[in-house]
């Protein structure tokens, strides 16, 4: 029938090369998993001061003059993210490979779309918390999977230059600034409930077989092109079988790291890993997720775009390595602090 999900097992003709094992899952199981989630409650979110110790009126106090006015001058008080799921989101299938020039995915693996997500924002005003505004829009994160240490996967977020759109501010009765400025803010508070989200999607190591063998994740990208699109019926990996006692992993590259400047949610890290003979670099911001593996510029600053540095705080930025002719190994992180 129209609504069965299609035969699941990866093709040869998908494959990056020779492999041992290949698996995959469905589109339809991922949209039906995400369903499911929604529904349950699991993707509603609550943040406050005990999770987000810098969630307080102070934080957003250059932003938003008139919350000033009603805190009382100078006063701080805590602040609530609500997130609440409207609607379910669904997931659309990409290819997943990246493109050996940019180094940026051509496709992200999962199109995460989530449309008409709200979020009220709340300050504690009179011994109880007033919501400030709502917020609803249309949110569509690129997401893939890193591969590491033989077979560890990671997930990754990519580029989020337009992943938020259709954004519009309600219930803004009790603040004096125009719908605009709070419609601005939406990423910014969204960017709260990312480590919340990254460590529900943390870092995973698939099982080694039977036998005395283990596992040399090779690829996971889209598999059962759609005719038409560029979207996949699944998302397939491919993995090769080693004896126990081979050695897939190279050297981890040595990564020195410190903070060159920042401007407004952008900031540049100078990072070196000597040895490395085409070095890479991931970065997250305050343990949220893992950036897409990318080179730094030829004056040695990787670019960091994250909205969470919009906010008037001090932020932490980790940072990693690999070489791209070894990327199984990859260096231990190191962090910098970015001030206020």
């Amino acid at each position: 029938s129209s609504s069965s999900i299609p035969s699941s097992h990866p093709s040869d003709a998908d494959a990056p090369g020779p492999y041992d094992v290949g698996v995959s899952v469905s589109q339809q199981m991922l949209s039906r998993a995400f369903f499911h989630a929604q529904q349950s409650g699991a993707l509603c979110l609550e943040l406050g001061h005990e999770q987000v110790e810098q969630l307080d009126s102070e934080l957003l106090g250059k932003l938003l003059p008139s919350l000033d006015t009603l805190t009382g001058k100078g006063v701080s008080v805590p602040l609530r993210v609500v997130i609440r799921p409207v609607n379910p989101p669904t997931a659309t299938l990409g290819e997943g490979t990246i493109d050996p020039v940019t180094m940026k995915p051509k496709e992200p693996l999962i199109r995460f779309d989530w449309d008409g997500v709200e979020i009220d924002l709340y300050a504690r005003l009179e011994e109880r918390y007033v919501r400030l505004f709502t917020v609803a829009a249309d949110v569509k994160l690129p997401i893939g999977l890193s591969l590491s240490n033989c077979s560890d996967l990671t997930p990754v977020i990519g580029d989020l230059a337009g992943a938020i759109t259709n954004v519009k501010a309600k219930n803004t009765e009790i603040l004096a600034e125009q719908l605009v400025v709070l419609e601005k803010l939406l990423p910014s508070l969204m960017s709260f409930a990312e480590p919340a989200l990254a460590r529900g999607f943390q870092a995973f190591t698939l099982p080694s077989p039977d036998g005395g063998l283990k596992l040399q994740l090779l690829a996971v990208k889209g598999v059962g092109a759609i005719s038409g699109t560029k979207s996949f019926n699944h998302a397939g990996l491919y993995a090769k079988l080693l004896a126990g006692n081979q050695v897939c992993l190279g050297m981890a590259p040595r990564l020195r790291a410190q903070r060159g400047s920042r401007d407004g949610s952008r900031a540049r890290v100078r990072v070196e890993a000597p040895g490395a003979a085409a070095p890479q670099y991931q970065f997250r911001v305050n343990g949220g997720f893992w950036s897409t593996w990318r080179p730094a510029g030829a004056d040695g600053m990787l670019e960091v775009n994250h909205p969470r540095l919009l906010l008037h705080a001090e932020h932490r930025i980790e940072v990693r390595a690999r070489d791209a002719s070894k990327p199984d190994a990859v260096s231990a992180i190191v962090g910098v602090a970015v001030a206020p």
